[in-house]
Formats: structure tokens, sequence, C-alpha cells
């Protein structure tokens, strides 16, 4: 009985690692088409780095979030929808409390078959720009 249980924890922890790997194989790489703190922000939202998104909101436009998550877009897209495309939940969960209706990300779900996805490693290259 002890044995099973080993077994079947190092199956769990395995599989774990294994899907976690899968998920964030591919890496992005984000190049700013200008150095606009508009731009820099979008890179912080697809990059999933939200304390970089809040340092750009204090400095750049003046602590208010409502403003940079509405009055912006990231490659044509609010600033919400353009962290849920790059995946960056951590970004798009803080940004989304503050978009209107028309600029956020509704509630989906989204079931992937971990085996079938690609697992290349490859780093893909974003060029970012923003606009108001």
């Amino acid at each position: 009985m002890n044995t099973y249980k080993k077994v079947l924890n190092t199956m769990i922890i395995a599989t774990t690692a294994f899907i976690s790997s899968t998920a964030s194989a591919e890496k992005l790489n984000f190049i700013a088409a200008d150095k606009a703190p508009e731009t820099m922000l979008c890179i912080k939202a697809g990059s999933n780095d939200v304390s970089g998104m809040k340092n750009i909101i204090r400095r750049e436009f003046k602590r208010n979030t409502r403003i940079a998550a509405n009055q912006h877009r990231c490659n044509g897209v609010s600033l919400a929808k353009f962290a849920y495309a790059h995946n960056a939940k951590d970004t798009l969960n803080y940004i989304n409390h503050y978009s209107y209706s028309t600029n956020k990300v509704r509630g989906t779900v989204e079931i992937k078959d971990s085996i079938a996805m690609n697992n290349t490693g490859k780093i893909r290259t974003v060029y970012v720009s923003s606009s108001r």
C-alpha cells in the first residue's frame, strides 16, 4: 500500500510538471515599435509583469488605471485583450477589473490536449505598438 501511494504521487508530480512545461513551451519576445510609455505598458501587459505595469501606470497615467485600461490600444486591441491574446493571466486579471465592458475579456473555458500541443520551445517575436 505504501509503495502504491509513492507511485501515485510520483505520477501526479510528473503529470503536473509535464503540463506546466507544455503550457509554457512558447516564449514571447516583445519588441517595441517606439519608446512611448503606452508601448512599454503593452509590453508589460503581454509579458505578464503586473508590478512593471503598475509602475508605468503610477508614473505615466497619474495612478489612473481606468484610463490606461480603456484609452490605449496595443496592436489595435484593448490592454486586457492584448494580455489575453498572449496568455498573460496575471496582468489580464488585474487590468480586466478596470476595463469597460467593450474592452473586457469575458470569462471563457479553454480545454487543451496537452499531448497534442506544440512543444517546440521556440521563441516567437511580437512587435508591439500602441495608439490612443
